[in-house]
């Protein structure tokens, strides 16, 4: 990206960033609240959606399953559950992007030249493509091992981009 870009999104941040910095926060929690709540997502939801897809897909039947949130919800069908969780996922994801920039920005680090952009620009990317996936299937069910295959592929690319440094 070029300073263009990384000017235009700092404007449009920037009453914000300037109200975040007078509330003083600790280094440590403008430096780490967006990676913890990324790996929430990314581990809680992110896994427990794909656990989901694959139990939908090695079963022939429409499997229950007795999930705990806040309430008892017997019988809830993996098959109804799984796009809703990942959709919250792609939800939390996209909301995170703003989340990262508001941590970045507050610490006067450049928000386009570092790694962990690319890596979430491709990352929803994929996401993108992927939530697509299944309004094709009708038309075509062998995107269905497509849609395996990528979404366990972005999983798989979002715990390999934990290994870059992040800044």
């Amino acid at each position: 990206m070029n300073e263009n870009s990384t000017a235009t999104v700092s404007s449009l941040f920037g009453s914000y960033i300037k109200f975040v910095k007078s509330l003083n926060p600790p280094d440590w929690l403008v430096h780490w609240s967006h990676p913890a709540n990324m790996a929430i997502v990314l581990f809680v939801m992110g896994g427990y959606g794909t656990y989901l897809g694959f139990r939908i897909r090695v079963s022939r039947d429409v499997i229950t399953l007795k999930i705990f949130i806040r309430r008892r919800r017997p019988n809830s069908k993996a098959k109804d559950l799984h796009p809703k969780v990942v959709g919250w996922m792609f939800f939390f994801f996209a909301l995170g992007t703003t989340g990262g920039i508001v941590s970045l920005l507050t610490q006067d680090k450049p928000i386009f030249e570092s790694p962990h952009a690319v890596t979430g620009f491709i990352g929803l990317t994929l996401l993108t493509l992927q939530s697509i996936l299944p309004s094709l299937f009708e038309g075509n069910p062998r995107l269905i091992n497509l849609h395996a295959i990528l979404g366990s592929g972005i999983l798989t690319f979002f715990l390999a981009a934990l290994g870059l440094q992040l800044p």
